[in-house]
């Protein structure tokens, strides 16, 4: 079998991200993408069987992205608020800079495609290190003594909602936004 041509699957991959981002997920056909990604549709299907297939690889890819930036220098000597705090600017650039992807992760989520149990929870790379972030801070009386799933929902809700607004009313998010909306998450979480 020949292999996989790596430009024609990032240009799959694109296309996808493009149409989600457009039509939203249940609106994006094989054949769309196949168009949007300059290749026949029978090609389309020697890279993935259906669109289950290629969603769910999205996603995977997505993911993966995600958590390098999430965690982008973030090395275990430093101080735990500063960690605490790199995680969320990090969140807040990836908001900025990816929104495709972050609509594109939305979509999924609340999608058929999305079978996510608690055990899956446990086996997300992103999940486990944000957890165990979460419980860092808790032993080391930082944190609330709260579930961790409740404290990494507000933190995203706190930051997602805040970039969001910024993004509709066409405004930059500016450095001193990005310190107030820590500063929100940090006295929303510490003890």
């Amino acid at each position: 079998m020949k292999p996989k041509d790596e430009a024609k699957d990032k240009a799959i991959k694109q296309a996808t991200l493009d149409l989600v981002f457009e039509k939203g997920m249940a609106g994006v056909k094989m054949s769309e993408v196949a168009k949007k990604a300059s290749i026949g549709t029978g090609s389309l299907y020697t890279y993935y069987k259906d669109k289950e297939a290629l969603i769910e690889t999205l996603y995977q890819d997505i993911e993966k992205q995600g958590t390098e930036i999430l965690f982008k220098s973030i090395s275990s000597d430093l101080p735990y608020p500063i960690k605490v705090k790199k995680v969320c600017f990090n969140y807040m650039s990836y908001l900025i800079k990816h929104q495709k992807e972050v609509v594109f992760k939305e979509q999924y989520q609340r999608s058929p495609f999305c079978y996510h149990t608690e055990e899956d929870l446990s086996l997300d790379k992103k999940a486990a290190r944000l957890i165990a972030l979460i419980n860092e801070g808790k032993n080391q009386h930082y944190l609330k003594q709260m579930p961790d799933l409740e404290m990494m929902l507000a933190l995203d809700g706190i930051i997602k909602s805040i970039i969001h607004h910024y993004q509709i009313a066409e405004q930059p998010v500016t450095q001193s936004i990005k310190e107030r909306i820590f500063s929100i998450c940090w006295d929303c979480l510490k003890a």
